[in-house]
């Protein structure tokens, strides 16, 4: 029986990617299976992949052409055989023991989801280092605040005001069967997608918790900082996570403290789409690459235009 399905895309990742394997291959719950997406690398990463693949019968490979993360992690989820599902990126690790604890207390709980914390690994030096450090200090993925088992929408509030809500998809463990019933996937045009399904995977659980232990070890490059911060993927990816967000608010009967925590996450997305427009060298055909849904309220957002929005479908 597989009992977790780990999902790794790799791309271009020759420098990172024996750490991560070696994180996933040794973890002391040996009933999984290793699902390696090959997004068209061009370094030696299939290589390497090949090479584990033909001393441990779990690793699976599978190569497409290069898509974008949110395509590989969707391949993966596809494929998927396990009872849970676990994320990882071709250059973070995980500690040793961390799928069977989260395995354990999901089955014990009856989980959806199960949040855990991360650790910092800066593999940068100089400005970049003191930059990183101040938007990602070294508690940034440590949550301070105790959480109950409770409905993913209980644990999201709670989160949200304690301003502990973290996005990765590689800082929780989900039911492959919560990921069925419920259509969960990333949306193909949004790379990251991190923060819509994050969020969509959260609300939709009925058995939701967070586990206090830093399994997760999350590797800040200095090309990582860039794709944060600048760009139209980014901007993009906040846009339509904001309008899912008010889609939500929208159309469900939420209590006034979800409301009110719904709103906060909203206007930080407002604040981040008007930011990384504002400074952005090279947004003339931005707007053009939006669809006419997107356009009204990227429009209402940035300029205060009034526009007839479209609900989406959540």
């Amino acid at each position: 029986m597989c009992k977790v399905s780990v999902i790794i895309p790799v791309y271009n990742a020759e420098k990172y990617l024996r750490d991560c394997l070696d994180s996933i291959i040794n973890q002391t719950l040996c009933e999984i299976e290793i699902i390696c997406i090959n997004d068209g690398s061009t370094d030696k990463s299939l290589s390497i992949l090949d090479e584990y693949a033909s001393h441990d019968e779990r690793v699976l490979v599978f190569t497409q052409e290069n898509s974008g993360t949110s395509s590989s992690y969707n391949e993966g989820l596809f494929r998927a055989k396990g009872k849970y599902i676990y994320i990882i990126d071709n250059d973070d690790m995980l500690d040793a023991v961390a799928l069977e604890e989260l395995y354990d207390l999901s089955e014990q709980e009856s989980l959806d989801i199960l949040f855990f914390d991360a650790k910092i690994l800066y593999d940068m030096d100089g400005s970049d280092l003191e930059k990183c450090r101040r938007s990602f200090p070294e508690d940034y993925y440590i949550r301070k605040h105790n959480y109950s088992t409770s409905d993913g929408l209980t644990l999201y509030t709670s989160m949200m005001a304690a301003n502990e809500f973290r996005v990765p998809p590689t800082m929780y463990l989900q039911s492959a069967k919560h990921v069925k019933t419920h259509g969960l996937c990333f949306k193909n045009d949004l790379s990251p997608g991190d923060e819509l399904y994050t969020f969509q995977c959260t609300v939709k659980a009925a058995r939701a918790a967070h586990l206090g232990k830093p399994f997760f070890t999350r590797r800040l490059r200095r090309d990582s900082i860039t794709i944060m911060h600048r760009g139209f993927q980014r901007f993009h990816a906040y846009l339509y996570t904001f309008m899912y967000m008010l889609s939500y608010v929208s159309q469900k009967q939420l209590p006034p403290d979800v409301q009110q925590q719904m709103v906060t996450g909203m206007l930080t997305f407002r604040h981040s789409i008007i930011n990384i427009y504002s400074n952005a060298a090279e947004k003339s055909t931005w707007f053009d690459m939006l669809s006419e849904t997107e356009q009204a309220y990227a429009k209402s957002i940035l300029f205060g235009e009034s526009e007839n929005y479209t609900l989406l479908d959540v």
